[in-house]
């Protein structure tokens, strides 16, 4: 045997065990990346029902009244450092914050988290606690930040779930690269969609083909994810020990750069740091606001804003004298002054989030991430015909394994948002009941399998799907209240409509793979019945049982 081939095995082997190590989690964090891609706009269509528009859409909205309004009672400690935001359709939110330190010595902020209105200009939510306590999802963000958490930690603790999406990363850094010296993608095998074939031939050049089209895009998230998972478990914290005695606010504050002004007993006016921003940059929107030692010497206002183009946004931080209220500068993300480092940072936010050219990217970076998906699959798919076919004790395992991950996830997916409106619509904060919903309808797809012929079994939960992901429109708009002719005539929610759309379409999809795949049964039938196409009759074959 050559040298070559022995090496392209040890290759394959190695592309074989990491992947199906890492490949669950891998379609798990894919296909909700997919999903948390498109988190404002599901938020937006999330709050259409009660739908607050761009503060800066109020003419005479008061940024130094909306400050004197939610600090009403909120002590004196929590005064000089505070945080005012709106994130997507919200109110806009105001976090009077100090240092603290939880039960078990990790730093942290306390303080008290105020909600205020523009249309009623009043605080319509007041809460007291740690940064974690105040920001838990409310029932109308609860449905996104799901999706979000479910992407970034993968419903784990905190440092747990980054380890762990950053290992993620890790192996597919290997599995690109051993699966391209083992499939060595050329213009051959990326010419058109493989045919209907010996399904051990045909998922392995389906696999073949998505990864080679993939390629780019999972290089750009394998790298980047890597990266700002590892950068929050394990670099800042192990650099903030050893440079800064474990205070990683200290840590951040550095990296970010300290503002220096002249000190002053004199507090700036936030309108008058408003108007002049918006003198400046007339079309951008307003994102947020850092108040920084508020009230004393040192104090200094961080506006930030984003400039939205039809190749991207643009978000620009504007530093502004704390006591007068003068301009100082243009700050970067990292330091005081344009850097390398910064652009780099950018750039990989740029492509991590899929928001480099605007809708256009997300839009491809979706439809990679489902892709994606597909491709870890096939990959799981390859591995069940050879186990069913050397007979191994695997295969009632990977029938488990591929009916949860291709009827079951999709099912999950679908069948999370429609738990969200039943308890939106029922009055109660669906939050805490969707990670089992979406662990429950992932699993008992598996779990049936063994009853029935898997091809049904995935036929099924398709079919449910395609239900679920049509009659969603309808029951967003029954849970959250919104007038259906607003849908059409109010100019702040109309953009919403596109997400119905694109459920609809979801849902025609699914029909048509649904009876695609049913369909096929009877061909499949036949092929396993033939004496000579016993060798590549497989579970996968959905054949039968």
């Amino acid at each position: 045997m050559s040298t070559e081939v022995t090496q392209k095995r040890k290759y394959y082997q190695l592309h074989r065990w990491v992947g199906l190590i890492a490949g669950f989690l891998g379609i798990l964090v894919f296909g909700s990346g997919a999903v948390a891609t498109f988190h404002h706009e599901l938020g937006a269509w999330a709050h259409r029902g009660n739908h607050v528009r761009p503060v800066f859409d109020y003419g005479d909205f008061s940024f130094d009244e909306a400050l004197v309004a939610a600090g009403q009672g909120v002590d004196d400690r929590f005064r000089h450092a505070i945080d005012i935001f709106q994130g997507g359709p919200h109110p806009v939110g105001f976090f009077f914050h100090a240092h603290d330190k939880s039960p078990s010595g990790q730093v942290t902020e306390r303080g008290v988290f105020a909600e205020y209105d523009p249309r009623t200009k009043k605080v319509v939510h007041r809460k007291e606690g740690s940064n974690e306590e105040v920001f838990e999802p409310n029932a109308l963000a609860s449905l996104s930040a799901f999706f979000v958490e479910l992407h970034i930690l993968l419903l784990m603790p905190r440092t747990m779930g980054l380890v762990a999406t950053g290992l993620v990363g890790f192996a597919l850094l290997i599995l690109i690269a051993t699966g391209y010296l083992v499939h060595r993608p050329s213009p051959r095998r990326t010419h058109g969609l493989p045919k209907d074939q010996a399904r051990r031939n045909y998922y392995g050049k389906l696999h073949t083909w998505v990864g080679s089209w993939t390629l780019p895009y999972t290089v750009v998230l394998a790298l980047t994810g890597t990266f700002f998972s590892f950068a929050g478990a394990v670099l800042i914290p192990v650099v903030a020990l050893v440079a800064f005695g474990g205070d990683q606010e200290e840590l951040i504050r550095t990296a970010i750069g300290k503002i220096e002004v002249p000190a002053s007993d004199e507090i700036a006016r936030l309108d008058v740091i408003i108007a002049d921003a918006r003198a400046r940059l007339p079309h951008a929107d307003f994102q947020g606001m850092t108040l920084d030692a508020w009230g004393e010497p040192n104090a200094n206002a961080t506006l930030r804003l984003v400039e939205h183009g039809t190749l991207g946004d643009r978000n620009i931080q504007l530093v502004y004298d704390g006591h007068t209220g003068a301009f100082m500068m243009e700050k970067p993300s990292l330091g005081t002054k344009p850097s390398v480092g910064n652009s780099l940072l950018l750039l990989m936010g740029y492509l991590h989030f899929g928001t480099l050219f605007g809708t256009l990217t997300k839009v491809l970076w979706g439809l990679f991430g489902l892709a994606t998906c597909v491709l870890a699959a096939s990959g799981l798919v390859i591995f069940g015909v050879r186990q069913e076919q050397a007979g191994t004790k695997w295969v009632p395992a990977m029938r488990f394994a591929i009916a949860s991950i291709a009827g079951g996830m999709p099912l999950a997916f679908a069948g999370t948002a429609l738990a969200w409106s039943i308890g939106l619509a029922l009055g109660f904060n669906p939050a805490p009941v969707l990670p089992w919903v979406f662990a429950m309808l992932t699993i008992v797809v598996g779990v049936r399998a063994p009853s029935m012929p898997l091809r049904l079994a995935i036929v099924r939960s398709w079919a449910a799907s395609a239900l679920i992901l049509l009659v969603l429109p309808l029951a967003n708009v029954l849970a959250t209240g919104v007038r259906p002719g607003d849908l059409w005539t109010e100019p702040s929610i109309r953009g919403t409509v596109a997400v119905d759309l694109v459920l609809i379409a979801l849902g025609a999809a699914f029909v048509a793979a649904a009876r695609w795949l049913s369909a096929s049964r009877k061909n499949e039938d036949e092929r396993v019945a033939q004496p000579t196409a016993t060798a590549t009759s497989t579970v996968l074959a959905f054949s039968n049982d």
